[in-house]
């Protein structure tokens, strides 16, 4: 069983250089301050992260490879499934609100949908492979989402989607496994916003009492900032685009200054303090 600090400290998912840039803040506010333990979670968690931005280099560079052709002729078929399966359950969560049937369904819908259909079905193939199969493992017979697969009646889709997709990775070049894949950079991600949160919990744990409000709020400061600007730019529906780890400058692409290079919110984050 996995455990995470998540349910208990709520984050929006933060891109890796806005968490560089909060955690190089909460380390200098904690040297300030003879944090020791602190100052040494934050330089571990810094160092980490440093890997992680150059695990999203590299996957930039694998994604442009080219793919087999021939996989065009399935990726629409896929493509077509993976929507379906979450227009159903979107309206099964509508229409059986308060039901067994639609509390499966949300929770598909929550736990793999966050971005919606289309921000798997945008994938790379490599990418878009790696993603359709963590969906059909999910909802699989012996899978953690099987009982709501079967509660929403979706067992005909995800063994077709699982048929389709298997032909569809075996298709995919030869080496393709050894391609920084999004999976990877997801979590990668994920780890470090656990490490966030780990040092959120520490901050919380050593100053909890109402006296001490003034010196926890400070700490917290940094990461509550990255935090409420990421959820202003979801709010609006604009683009949350990542910053320079040094500067903390927005840092936008020229070719495409609306794109997003953060990850989508996996639910509705509450705020940090």
């Amino acid at each position: 069983m996995k455990l995470s600090l998540n349910p208990w400290i709520r984050l929006n998912q933060f891109t890796v250089g806005r968490r560089l840039f909060a955690i190089a803040q909460v380390k200098r506010l904690a040297e300030g301050r003879g944090l020791n333990a602190l100052v040494e979670r934050c330089a571990q968690a810094e160092q980490l992260d440093k890997q992680v931005r150059e695990l999203e280099r590299r996957y930039k560079v694998d994604k442009n490879r080219r793919v087999d052709p021939r996989l065009q002729a399935l990726d629409p078929q896929i493509d077509k499934l993976v929507g379906a399966i979450y227009r159903i359950c979107v309206e099964v969560t509508a229409s059986l609100a308060g039901e067994p049937e639609g509390d499966a369904a949300a929770r598909i819908v929550r736990e793999l949908y966050p971005g919606g259909p289309i921000a798997i079905t945008t994938l790379t193939y490599v990418d878009q492979g790696s993603e359709v199969g963590a969906i059909v493992e999910h909802l699989s017979p012996d899978g953690d989402l099987d009982a709501e697969a079967q509660t929403v009646g979706l067992v005909a889709q995800v063994a077709r989607l699982g048929k389709l997709n298997a032909e569809f990775i075996d298709l995919l070049p030869k080496g393709a496994d050894e391609l920084v894949r999004w999976d990877h950079v997801r979590a990668a991600n994920a780890q470090g916003d656990e490490r966030l949160r780990a040092i959120v919990a520490w901050i919380l744990g050593q100053f909890p009492d109402p006296h001490q409000a003034e010196a926890r709020a400070a700490l917290l400061e940094p990461i509550r900032h990255q935090d409420e600007a990421i959820r202003a730019a979801l709010s609006a529906r604009r683009a949350v685009r990542d910053v320079d780890p040094v500067s903390g400058e927005e840092i936008v692409d020229e070719a495409n200054p609306e794109t997003t290079v953060a990850p989508v919110p996996e639910s509705e984050p509450e705020a940090v303090a």
